[in-house]
This record gives structure tokens, C-alpha cells and sequence, in this order.
């Protein structure tokens, strides 16, 4: 029997109600989701509210760190601590999509999730939002562009809100232990997390600095050395983090040849001080700590030296 039919039958038996009406429920509830779940994930709503308990699979005892890329059919519960900001681009075909991230945390370690185009919903309606302990089922997991296992779900596939909290971590706790929001650091105090830091551009590394999404988008991507004095850390930059630090477009750096891209990049970036927010992580190819930027700005000189003061303040108690 398949599942969904397993899980019909169980409601059926237990709730003594009727297969039409379940089907009934069940269409309710998709519409009430605006079709960004399937209907087996629908009928576990139903089964809930309806008092059912079904019985509990082996897949959702998957633990997020023993996730690896080419996974199929991922079922994992976790708590979301942190949602994207949704980001607007243009398919090949000169639609609109829009993409956006769900990062979760079981406790053993964490993900993210990107929700495409009308799954955006999910998050935009807040559906789902941070501090949900959410079920991902029927998942693909693979490697990203950052070196990261995310997992992909389609039209199979989806996210759920879980009721028993206690099946994920407190967002306290994930927020301590997996996502610390450390604030301004020096490079040299740097550990995984995520963190801002200020600097100088020392150095821009040659690429192609264009590369194509999933959807065939075209967007920029810069890999450079930033240092503050205490030490130098490799900063990676993508969409409009890396416009923003190059004043460049994606559009007009696209056009220009692979030497001219590196000239028109070093001369917007090296020797310019910025401040960068984003995730620490090590880079295994490089063995050692880099940034992403989340975002970027130049430094504010107004802004800085009242940061100065502020922290002066802060250490003789003023």
C-alpha cells in the first residue's frame, strides 16, 4: 500500500469518518497552504487535527549531519532559525523567479532549505517562520555553490510545521551553538559562525567573476583577501553583495573580456575599506577560514567613530 493510502485508511479506521470527507479535508487543507504542500503531507494535518496518531517512520530519525550529497526522498525535523530575504532575478526565458533560503538546525547540525518561485509563499506568508520546529520531507539533497549540503524539495517534496516541539532544539540553543550572532570582530578572533568584520581589500583573485545558476540566471561572484591588521581572511561575494563591493553591474561586467573584468574589478575593490557581515566557515579546498558575505557597505566614517566612542564608553563605564 502506498503510503498516502496508509495514511488515509489509518485516519479512516481510527476517526470513523468517511473516505470522501477525508478527501474533502484533505483538498481544504492544500488550498489553506495554497497548494505548496502535497497531499500526503495535507493528510498528516488532517490526521492531527482530527485526533489520529500515525505511526512514526525511520526516516524522520535522519540526522542532519549525516546528510550527504544525492540523498533521496530526505525527511529531517529541525528548528528554523534564520530565512533569507527573498531575491528577485530573470529566467532564461525573461520571467521573473524568486528564491529565497530556510535554514533549519536539529541539534547535530544544520542546513538550508531554498524555496523557488511559488514556494517563496511558504515563507513570504509566513507559513513557516523563524522559531518553527518544521518538518522537510520528500527531499533531494546536493551540493551548493557555497560547498554545502541543502536540500532541494519539489513538486514531491515540501516543508510542514511540527507540533511536538520537542522533537527539535529550542531556537535558543541552535542560535548558541550553530548560528551565534557574534557582532564585530577582529579577523584574527574569527571562528565558525557568523560574524562582521572590517577591513582592507588586499588582493582580488582572477576568475571568471560570471557564473549561471539552476534557473540560468547570470550573476556575479568575487573571491578576495580583506585584512584589518590583526590578520587577512578570504571574502566571497555573490549577487548584489558582490555589485555592492565593485560597483559593478552583472550585466555590464559581462560583456567585458575575461582581462578587462579582472582591471575594472581590482580598480573598484583593492585598497577600499568595508564592512562585511556574514558566515564564517572553513574552507576545505583551502583548509582554512573564509567569509560569505551576507552584505557589505563602505565604512561610514560618522557611523565608525561613534561605534568608537560607544565601545569606549562601554569599557570605563561612562
Amino acid at each position: 500500500m502506498a503510503p498516502l493510502e496508509e495514511i488515509l485508511s489509518t485516519i479512516q479506521k481510527q476517526a470513523n469518518v468517511s473516505a470522501e470527507k477525508i478527501d474533502a479535508l484533505i483538498e481544504d487543507k492544500c488550498l489553506e497552504f495554497s497548494g505548496m504542500i502535497t497531499k500526503e503531507a495535507a493528510a498528516h494535518l488532517v490526521a492531527r487535527e482530527l485526533g489520529v496518531t500515525l505511526p512514526t517512520t525511520d526516516s524522520t530519525k535522519l540526522q542532519i549531519k549525516n546528510i550527504v550529497p544525492g540523498m533521496r526522498n530526505v525527511n529531517v525535523i529541525g528548528r528554523v532559525f534564520k530565512i533569507s530575504p527573498i531575491n528577485e532575478f530573470q529566467k532564461k526565458n525573461g520571467e521573473k523567479g524568486r528564491v529565497c533560503n530556510v535554514f533549519i538546525s536539529d541539534g547535530s547540525g544544520y542546513t538550508r532549505v531554498p524555496l523557488w518561485n511559488d514556494q517563496v509563499k511558504i515563507a513570504e506568508d509566513e507559513i513557516v517562520k523563524v522559531g518553527d520546529a518544521i518538518q522537510v520531507f520528500g527531499g533531494l539533497s546536493k551540493e551548493n555553490m557555497y560547498g554545502e549540503v541543502e536540500i532541494s524539495v519539489g513538486k514531491f517534496g515540501g516543508l510542514r510545521k511540527v507540533e511536538d516541539e520537542y522533537l527539535a532544539p529550542s531556537l535558543e540553543s541552535v542560535g548558541k551553538n550553530y548560528f551565534s550572532e557574534g557582532g564585530r570582530v577582529r579577523i584574527a578572533d574569527l571562528l565558525p559562525g557568523e560574524f562582521e568584520v572590517r577591513g582592507t581589500v588586499l588582493q582580488v583573485f582572477r576568475g571568471k567573476f560570471i557564473f549561471e545558476t539552476d534557473t540560468g540566471e547570470k550573476a556575479m561572484v568575487i573571491s578576495c583577501v580583506v585584512d584589518d591588521g590583526s590578520g587577512d581572511i578570504r571574502a566571497v561575494f555573490f549577487r548584489n553583495a558582490a555589485e555592492q563591493v565593485s560597483g559593478l553591474s552583472t550585466g555590464d561586467l559581462e560583456k567585458a573580456d575575461i582581462d578587462t573584468r579582472m582591471d575594472l574589478v581590482k580598480r573598484g575593490m583593492v585598497g577600499k575599506e568595508i564592512v562585511i557581515k556574514g558566515k564564517v566557515k572553513k574552507n576545505k579546498f583551502f583548509d582554512a577560514l573564509e567569509i560569505v558575505a551576507d552584505s557589505v557597505k563602505d565604512i561610514n566614517p560618522s557611523e565608525e567613530s561613534k561605534r568608537i566612542v560607544e565601545e569606549i564608553e562601554a569599557k570605563i563605564g561612562a
